[in-house]
């Protein structure tokens, strides 16, 4: 990987090519090779700019490493980069995952503040997190707000419920 990396920060230098196809390449390099460390390291140093998409998959595959997450959300912030449905669910997913129900509704204000609107993956991802947090009020002002906002639930909304209320008891 060094001597991929060196070959593609040369050419970046160089004005060789286009530099998000160049950061593309590193980060799947350092994804398939396991390097995730080094990756990160030169992700920090280089100040690569990293597009959302990748900052979706970096969130999904260290979802086991809270910290990681929470510095690529402070890296994906500081080069200004905008939410969207997909980074929201995603980080939502990955902060409920670590029981940071707190960074959890931190997100949904922030997506507020921003008039994004909430769809049917971000109820499903709200509402399992508070599932699993067993905070099952919550799961049902969820189940309500999607009615008053006329989303329809979908398959995947029934399933969680399901195994949100079972957990319950209900």
């Amino acid at each position: 990987m060094a001597s991929l990396i060196t070959q593609t920060l040369r050419k970046v230098r160089l004005g060789l090519g286009h530099k998000q196809h160049f950061t593309n390449r590193i980060i799947e390099t350092g994804l398939k090779t396991h390097l995730e460390a080094p990756m990160l390291e030169l992700m920090k140093k280089e100040e690569l700019r990293i597009s959302t998409r990748n900052f979706v998959v970096l969130f999904g595959h260290f979802e086991k490493k809270i910290e990681i997450v929470e510095e690529l959300w402070k890296m994906m912030k500081r080069q200004g980069k905008g939410l969207n449905v997909y980074v929201i669910s995603s980080l939502i997913q990955q902060f409920g995952k670590a029981g940071k129900m707190e960074e959890v509704k931190n997100i949904v204000d922030r997506m507020k503040q921003l008039n994004i609107n909430p769809d049917v993956r971000i109820f499903n991802v709200l509402i399992d997190c508070y599932g699993k947090a067993k905070n099952f009020d919550q799961v049902s002002r969820l189940r309500n707000e999607m009615g008053q906002l006329n989303i329809t639930p979908d398959i995947v909304t029934f399933s969680i419920l399901i195994n949100c209320y079972g957990k319950a008891g209900m």
